[in-house]
């Protein structure tokens, strides 16, 4: 992820000026030196203050205030900062650092032994794009930017966490009962960059409630603006496939109902009724925090389509990834109303 990368490259940034011989030469920039930083970060200690190289003492500052809370959220568990991810950053940080086009070591070596006691803060700008891969930083001298780095990390999601595969799951279900929420769904595509996407377990704080919360918001945001529209025989279509356990993208987790061969045209019938009487549609639930849609026809509560966030099964790490199922739930009045004349 890019704001977690950004976060890491700053970190090394601040490790560069700050590791310093007597001399005021720098010191070489280790994954050692760099976990050190963060480590004093989540201290609380984020002004290191520089006595080499000149007669004034120069201060450093991690500013991380743009950086979203859940990658900051992510970082402040010490079992992430060694994780495999992170340390494969921390490799690609030191790489940058050392990169003569950023021209870091020259800036802090000129800014360490210039005889002045100088302030810098070393500042990612929070402007990762929406694939996770850029990150921007900032490197400002007594109130003047004096470098700014944009780089592009490799890895387009911590634990190859694929935001697209949310997207992809909400679209396909929705599809499955008639409703094209492509023009919808754009809540959901700019809140996925900022999830984490691997969690300890259910009641790891990246999950519970802070990444859960985002996607039920955004996916709530997205049924407010889906089409109002339905297609009855698309509808049907999707729902008789559920309770078959023949469409992968839907799952029937409550109510029974034993479908015999005239369910199908019986059910449509019914909608077609309710539809041509103006007493068809969507209504979204307010109460409770996960994202439920009602079916209503003719007054009666029909189906609840729930959005459900959840984690499968642990890595070798002990982590679980994000995984977004679409639940069918038939309503209390489901059967009576299907079978009715």
């Amino acid at each position: 992820m890019g704001d977690v990368f950004e976060f890491v490259f700053a970190a090394a940034c601040v490790s560069r000026f700050a590791d310093r011989y007597d001399d005021g030469s720098e010191m070489t920039v280790t994954a050692k030196s760099i976990h050190s930083v963060m480590d004093e970060y989540f201290k609380g200690n984020q002004t290191w203050q520089i006595p080499e190289g000149d007669n004034e003492i120069d201060q450093v500052t991690l500013t991380t205030a743009a950086i979203p809370l859940p990658s900051m959220n992510y970082l402040r568990d010490a079992k992430n900062r060694k994780s495999k991810e992170v340390s494969s950053m921390i490799g690609d940080a030191i790489k940058a650092v050392e990169n003569r086009r950023y021209r870091i070591s020259k800036l802090a070596f000129e800014v360490i032994g210039n005889n002045k006691a100088d302030d810098v803060d070393v500042q990612p700008a929070g402007t990762s794009d929406q694939k996770g891969t850029k990150s921007d930083v900032n490197i400002i001298v007594n109130g003047t930017l004096e470098q700014g780095i944009s780089l592009k990390y490799k890895s387009r999601q911590m634990g190859q966490f694929s935001g697209g595969d949310i997207v992809k799951q909400l679209t396909d279900a929705w599809s499955s009962l008639g409703v094209d929420v492509s023009r919808s769904i754009s809540p959901v595509k700019k809140a996925v960059p900022n999830l984490i996407g691997l969690y300890t377990d259910r009641k790891d704080p990246n999950y519970n409630p802070n990444d859960r919360d985002i996607l039920f918001d955004a996916v709530k945001q997205m049924t407010r603006s889906m089409p109002k529209s339905i297609d009855v025989s698309s509808l049907v279509n999707g729902v008789t496939k559920a309770m078959k356990k023949t469409e992968e993208d839907l799952e029937v987790v409550s109510g029974s109902f034993t479908i015999g061969r005239e369910f199908r045209s019986q059910f449509q019938k019914k909608l077609k009724g309710a539809q041509s009487n103006k007493s068809l549609a969507w209504v979204i639930k307010t109460s409770g925090k996960s994202p439920v849609v009602q079916l209503v026809a003719d007054g009666h509560n029909i189906i609840d389509v729930r959005t459900r966030i959840d984690m499968g099964s642990s890595n070798r790490e002990g982590m679980r990834k994000l995984r977004v199922r679409t639940l069918i739930e038939l309503g209390p009045d489901f059967k009576r109303y299907i079978e009715s004349e």
